[in-house]
């Protein structure tokens, strides 16, 4: 028995393990995540807790949006996404509240996640007594990171639900985000 095509043997077995090793790195895409303007409707549902009612008193506020479609995406599986958060604050039917400066997680269908630091908030109520809420601030890690992002709820005017007994305990409205580089 010779010992020659054993070795033979066992190197075209290292070399063949060796080419496939390589070739799978060499063909492994790129694990960098992609970039670009973003654009994502949907809604948004206040939940208050106690009721809103004319009567000023602390209120815990919980915010829940819900995005889909996302008509302009910088990844094609980027279909959709959510966020929710609370706050608590001292509101009533006749007040406006504002958000205060905060962060929210924008989790996505495509297994990213982007974080937003809002700064500025502006509220205009139209003629017909609904509000256009814009939360403005910049994408701090994840997805778009160093993007400026432009949040847009407009919320149906709610005076009449509000002012029966039982008050209010939700609230739904029309949501857009949007992330744009500078």
């Amino acid at each position: 028995m010779s010992l020659r095509p054993q070795r033979c043997h066992v190197g075209r077995a290292s070399m063949l393990a060796l080419m496939l090793c390589l070739g799978t790195i060499a063909l492994a895409p790129p694990v960098h995540a992609a970039s670009g303007i973003l654009t994502c409707s949907g809604t948004e549902t206040l939940s208050f807790d106690p009721a809103l009612t004319n009567t000023p008193k602390s209120i815990e506020i919980t915010v829940s949006d819900l995005f889909g479609p996302c008509p302009i995406t910088p990844d094609p599986q980027l279909t959709g996404g959510s966020v929710q958060r609370q706050f608590t604050a001292t509101a009533s039917c006749t007040t406006i509240v504002l958000s205060p400066p905060h962060s929210e997680t924008y989790p996505w269908n495509n297994g990213q996640q982007s974080v937003v630091a809002f700064t500025t908030t502006l509220v205009t109520q139209l003629a017909n007594g609904s509000l256009v809420v814009v939360q403005m601030g910049t994408v701090t890690s994840g997805l778009d990171t160093g993007f400026i992002a432009t949040k847009t709820t407009t919320d149906p005017a709610f005076s009449t639900v509000c002012d029966s007994p039982q008050g209010m305990t939700t609230l739904s409205g029309l949501v857009t985000i949007e992330f744009v580089g500078l």
